[in-house]
């Protein structure tokens, strides 16, 4: 084969190679996705989002599903507490025992990397101490297209007396859509549920996972039809949005609480260290965990005033950086589960006997830039409050924040393509060139 004849190989398989890879570019782009996954195996999709131009407030719009078999469970707009201190957003901690009042998915990992060799995790014999009598056992049915029955389970934390913080894919599969039915057992202990079980009413989730996939959205809350939560508390809800505080958060041992796939699903099983690193919308750690624990709250105590927050929601794991996250609950995203735990209350939920005094936990105390005469601002979807703020944490050894990739417009897109098929023409066009000129040349 003569010098020509090569180089017109080449610039042929070049030519090739090109116009071979560029359609994939402009699919990528296009944010289109032929992932396959099974019921029990939500597999993360390897990238942020399906729908690239999805602003943060879009992301946060409510999508939902009300499974209410009667008509008799109705909800009412109310206030829910919620206030600002040593720079983070909370709402309040509840140890419960009222009395006098009636009332799987993901490829998380046993790391063994806290303890070298050994499974961290530990059973929790007492599942009716205040601690962890909040958290409970998910048992969700899907059904497919044929109408055949799936049953998976899932994790949870009250935060609220009738309002459960899970996975988005606890309620919503990509493979089957909405669940049929959803049930709850907090402090469920292998067979015996000694706080009785509450079915799901209403199903909330947010446009970003729903609709776009997006696993920083991966979110959910699961509203009952009634307070169970009376009898066992709940946690309080924090968003940390000064950098001393998630500083501070990155500092403390967090835990992750829930019902594991591989200890049988039944049994209530623990463990805490302290974060690895964090974006701003996910959490990483190295705490070992299992399918079925999807959906816990990773918590923290934060002092003995204030008590036990949640900070996040366990979510995934990933085998090729070897941690398990978590969905981070951001600014946004509080006030999006706020918004959710005053639309959607039960006839008398609150009392003030409920907070301590001391704690001054009121509407008063709610952020001072959110403050409107539009009695309906934390019930709006589509107003500018539900935009997630961005802010930079410095590192440490035991903390690691990572600047968030900024997300492209649909014109940004667009110009990304357009100046990638100019620079492949270009590159066309040059080969062209070359390879004629060698001819002539022959």
């Amino acid at each position: 084969m003569t010098k020509q004849q090569k180089l017109l190989t080449v610039s042929c398989v070049i030519i090739s190679s090109i116009s071979f890879i560029y359609p994939n570019t402009q699919e990528a782009y296009a944010g289109k996705s032929h992932s396959k996954t099974s019921l029990l195996e939500e597999q993360p999709l390897g990238r942020t989002s399906l729908k690239a131009s999805a602003t943060p407030s879009e992301n946060l719009q409510t999508v939902l599903q009300d499974l209410r078999a009667s008509s008799a469970i109705t909800f009412q707009k109310g206030a829910f507490p919620v206030k600002k201190k040593n720079g983070c957003y909370l709402t309040p901690y509840c140890e419960g025992s009222f009395t006098s009042l009636s009332t799987a998915f993901s490829p998380e990992i046993v790391l063994k990397k806290v303890i070298p060799g050994k499974d961290g995790r530990a059973p929790v014999v007492d599942t009716e101490d205040p601690e962890y009598r909040v958290h409970g056992k998910i048992k969700m049915t899907f059904v497919n297209k044929k109408g055949e029955e799936y049953s998976g389970g899932g994790s949870g934390t009250l935060i609220s007396p009738h309002h459960v913080l899970t996975a988005g894919h606890c309620l919503f599969s990509r493979k089957y859509g909405w669940a049929k039915r959803v049930e709850f057992f907090p402090g469920r202990n292998k067979e015996k549920n000694p706080y009785g079980g509450a079915v799901g009413s209403m199903l909330l989730s947010v446009k970003g996972w729903v609709e776009n996939l997006n696993e920083e959205y991966d979110m959910g809350v699961l509203v009952l039809d009634r307070p169970i939560g009376y009898k066992t508390g709940w946690l309080g809800l924090c968003s940390a949005i000064e950098e001393n505080a998630m500083k501070d958060i990155g500092r403390r041992k967090v835990h992750v609480t829930g019902y594991p796939g591989d200890k049988g699903g039944n049994e209530m099983w623990t463990m805490g260290h302290t974060l690895k690193n964090s974006t701003s919308k996910k959490l990483f750690y190295e705490i070992d965990t299992y399918g079925g624990q999807s959906g816990s709250g990773v918590w923290t105590k934060l002092s003995e005033e204030i008590g036990h927050h949640v900070i996040g929601i366990h979510t995934y794991g990933d085998r090729s950086t070897r941690e398990n996250s978590a969905t981070r609950i951001t600014f946004g995203k509080f006030m999006k589960v706020l918004g959710w735990l005053k639309e959607y209350q039960l006839k008398e939920l609150l009392h003030p006997s409920m907070f301590p005094k001391e704690e001054n936990y009121g509407e008063e105390a709610e952020p001072s830039d959110l403050e409107s005469t539009n009695e309906d601002l934390y019930h709006s979807d589509s107003l500018e409050v539900l935009k997630e703020e961005v802010h930079k944490f410095p590192s440490d050894e035991t903390f690691r924040a990572e600047s968030p990739t900024p997300e492209k417009s649909q014109e940004d897109l667009l110009k990304i393509h357009q100046g990638l098929g100019q620079q492949f023409r270009i590159l066309k066009s040059k080969l062209y060139d070359l390879v004629t000129c060698c001819f002539n040349k022959k």
